[in-house]
């Protein structure tokens, strides 16, 4: 009995570590997201930036 318990106990720890690890990256990846959405310099330099290059992928295709 007390195996099991405290089988028990360690895997509701590792779910609250994955749980918190998972909630994290979801944060982080919507901050990300925030930044990006909301900062214009960034998004113009970006677009601008990324034209040149698929022209010259397409130019060698």
């Amino acid at each position: 009995m007390n195996r099991r318990r405290s089988f028990c106990e360690a895997e509701k720890e590792n779910n609250i570590l994955f749980t918190k690890t998972d909630l994290y990256l979801k944060t982080l990846t919507i901050n990300i997201e925030k930044f990006l959405t909301f900062n214009p310099r960034i998004t113009k330099w970006s677009k601008s930036d990324r034209i040149p290059i698929e022209t010259e992928i397409m130019s060698t295709l």
